[in-house]
């Protein structure tokens, strides 16, 4: 992959930020790998979105083919690779659209990206197997960490939604 240049192919177009206009978001959607499989694009949507002028808000997680160097990550790039589908996680409902999917480390115990505050304090995720549930989050440090008032690696330390995030993202945890 150019990564840097961002010359390959990903699940949706890249994306140069939520402020772009709809014509710019909806080709994005439309120039992803996922598209011919899922070519309305309401879908790409949360249906409880505030109207912030965005058409995508859920993400793909890295382990589900997204970023490919997520240090000690095995990424997955076929459905029959996938052991225990029922667990692992596919898509998150970030509540806004980034650039391209959603991270979590896979050999630490540390948040990379910030956890999504949707539904109340937790988010929507989509699993493998088809099935999707909305999971709240437990402790308090996930939410102050993901309002920026707490750093990465105190917030994960024995955090229950961190770790189960990890497991759901890449089918272990590496903590103790």
């Amino acid at each position: 992959y150019d990564w840097q240049n961002k010359n390959y192919p990903t699940w949706v177009g890249w994306w140069n930020g939520a402020k772009s206009d709809e014509k710019a978001q909806k080709a994005c959607l439309e120039l992803g790998l996922l598209f011919p499989y899922c070519n309305n694009t309401d879908i790409y949507l949360c249906p409880a979105h505030e109207p912030y002028e965005e058409w995508r808000t859920y993400s793909i997680c890295d382990s589900m083919n997204g970023y490919d160097s997520v240090d000690g990550g095995d990424v997955i790039k076929k459905l029959g690779h996938i052991k225990f589908p029922e667990e692992r996680m596919v898509f998150i409902d970030e509540g806004y659209a980034t650039t391209e999917s959603w991270t979590i480390y896979a050999n630490r115990v540390q948040w990379w990206d910030a956890v999504p505050l949707r539904h109340g304090e937790g988010t929507t995720v989509s699993f493998a197997d088809g099935h999707s549930e909305t999971w709240m989050w437990i402790d308090e440090r996930t939410v102050l960490f993901s309002q920026g008032q707490m750093n990465a690696v105190t917030a994960a330390q024995d955090n229950r939604d961190f770790q189960k995030l990890q497991r759901a993202v890449w089918g272990r945890y590496c903590g103790p």
